[in-house]
């Protein structure tokens, strides 16, 4: 990743170097070109001043006018000046050397012939001016025409050539940018998506981490919870156990019935929440280690509400607990085992926390699920207290101000039950006012 950003950075720089190299080139020819321009300027003004000095030659001779005369001797160092000029301009190197310097003897010879032309024709021999004119000044004024427009058509051509050669650089400017910077551009695309893909590789990695030390830490609850539960939680049913048994006995020899029969119905009472805590352990031992087969299917559950209150009938009556369901003949998709289990637990929960009162079992259908309602008339929670429920890592002993207390393992059972069941569970409560569990069974097939 850092090699490519390295790439980009010296492909970056190369374009710019090379770009700069052909743009100071490019400006070199256009100052060339500017010179060029200046060269065609000068001969122009030499070939111009040079026919007017002709011009005004020859309307002296037709006119003998002076006015013509001294135009012709203006004229004529107008030309020297502009010869002169032209050897010392920069643009001199782009003229050839042997045609300026035969420009510059034929213009010398010309001014001489001239000059003797004007001699002949003061001292009026016109026989011998005509002669000079046809035989040598006008040949010479042809060469000299000829070999300026040779120096013209080589500062064309030298002006064409330069003019392609800027054109090239500058197609060859924009092919480098172009390049350069797609190049560079990918190069930095490749380390922006590799670093994009190592970040996600990394976040991916952290929360495999943080999932493995989540795992670990509920791993870890569960297991401080097992044994916490078998030291104190299955400890205490039976040393109770045994307290009532040596009531029961001493009962027994004094031959107190009424003392008999309420240690027995209270060691049978004990010995219910034994078995249900014993149970509760047994599955949620089985769901730890995958061994809890879920079978749903269609059954009432009306009957299983009927058959689970049953069992809590003798400890709902001995607490002067009423168990009222409104729950009809309705037909849930879901295992009925654990949907029972589900019901045990709650309604243990309920009459657990509830001194005297009521416990309401109702069932509100919805669309595609079963909304079940357990409500008692006992202590409540607070807001902070329900926020503590359905979690494993929490002690249930902060939980309530209740002088009974549980493991918490049946909420923790019946949520994970609940979710097996494809179904939620949640909890309304209020301090003093009682509570209200609610939890959904699905009333058919591929329901969520």
């Amino acid at each position: 990743m850092l090699l490519s950003f390295i790439v980009a950075i010296i492909v970056f720089i190369s374009t710019g170097t090379l770009v700069i190299h052909y743009t100071c080139s490019i400006l070199a020819e256009d100052r060339e070109i500017v010179s060029l321009a200046e060269a065609f300027t000068a001969l122009d003004k030499f070939r111009l001043s040079f026919r007017s000095a002709i011009t005004s030659h020859n309307f002296y001779l037709l006119t003998q006018n002076e006015k013509y005369l001294r135009e012709y001797q203006q004229f004529k160092k107008e030309v020297t000046r502009n010869i002169d000029s032209v050897e010392l301009s920069t643009f001199n190197t782009f003229l050839s050397q042997g045609n300026m310097d035969s420009i510059q003897l034929l213009v010398t010879k010309q001014f001489s012939l001239l000059d003797s032309v004007l001699f002949l024709s003061q001292i009026r021999k016109y026989k011998w001016d005509n002669r000079l004119f046809d035989n040598q000044v006008y040949p010479v004024y042809t060469k000299i025409g000829e070999l300026a427009e040779d120096q013209s058509s080589d500062l064309e051509s030298m002006q064409r050539k330069i003019k392609n050669n800027s054109e090239i650089k500058e197609k060859l400017i924009l092919s480098i940018l172009v390049l350069g910077f797609t190049v560079g551009l990918l190069f930095i695309l490749y380390a922006f998506f590799n670093l994009v893909r190592e970040n996600r590789m990394k976040r991916k990695s952290m929360q495999e981490i943080k999932q493995y030390a989540d795992e670990l830490k509920s791993a870890n609850w569960t297991k401080d919870m097992f044994f916490s539960i078998i030291a104190h939680d299955l400890r205490s049913p039976f040393n109770s156990l045994l307290n009532l048994f040596e009531l029961l006995n001493e009962a027994i020899e004094r031959n107190d019935l009424s003392m008999i029969s309420q240690n027995i119905n209270s060691i049978e009472f004990s010995a219910r929440r034994t078995f249900n805590l014993l149970q509760n352990l047994l599955e949620w031992s089985k769901l730890q280690t995958g061994r809890l087969n879920i079978i749903p299917e269609f059954f009432n559950i009306r009957e299983v509400v009927e058959e689970n209150m049953a069992l809590y009938k003798e400890a709902a009556y001995l607490k002067s607990i009423r168990l009222i369901n409104f729950i009809g003949d309705i037909m849930v998709y879901a295992d009925k085992n654990v949907t029972g289990t589900i019901l045990r637990n709650l309604l243990g929960n309920a009459i657990k926390f509830t001194a005297r009162g009521s416990i309401f079992l109702e069932g509100k259908k919805e669309a595609y699920h079963l909304v079940i309602c357990i409500s008692d008339t006992g202590i409540g929670l607070t807001k902070e207290d329900m926020k503590k429920l359905f979690r494993i890592e929490v002690n249930t002993a902060e939980i309530g101000d209740s002088p009974e207390k549980g493991s918490g393992l049946g909420l923790i059972l019946s949520k994970n039950f609940v979710e097996l069941n494809k179904g939620k569970i949640w909890v309304e409560s209020q301090p003093g006012k009682g509570s209200t569990f609610y939890f959904t069974i699905p009333l058919q097939r591929n329901c969520s």
